[in-house]
């Protein structure tokens, strides 16, 4: 329960809190776990898939395609996760800070868990950069 409350405080101390009265914290407490393992999940699907499987998938604009996916699926869960959990929900500009913020988070994890399994990958183990190299 800790790390659920770890993410509602990052997101309540970046965007802010609504001044309308909806209790977002509701909204807050699953996203941020949730873009975790998806954006984890795009990293390992993206290295250890498609970047050993053959060397179609293994340029940087396929890791950047990857990323848009990404920050696109993490804003989407953010917005249905608002939507579903806060009574009396208003599409605003609160939610779209929300939305934005957590496709930022997500891109944020991805290449973070990308630095960290590339060097696991055939084809693909240079994207986004060379760095670390496998010896």
């Amino acid at each position: 329960m800790t790390t659920l409350n770890i993410f509602t405080s990052i997101y309540e101390s970046i965007i802010g809190t609504e001044n309308t009265g909806l209790d977002y914290q509701d909204a807050f407490q699953g996203v941020g776990i949730l873009t975790f393992f998806i954006s984890s999940g795009m990293s390992l699907l993206f290295y250890l898939l498609l970047g050993r499987w053959k060397p179609v998938w293994c340029k940087m604009s396929h890791w950047l395609l990857t990323m848009l996916f990404n920050s696109i699926l993490c804003s989407g869960i953010a917005l249905l996760q608002a939507r579903s959990g806060v009574e009396g929900f208003l599409f605003g500009g609160y939610v779209i800070k929300f939305a934005l913020l957590n496709a930022l988070f997500g891109d944020l994890i991805f290449f973070i868990t990308s630095v960290a399994v590339k060097r696991w990958s055939i084809f693909s183990n240079p994207i986004p950069f060379k760095w670390p190299s496998k010896k």
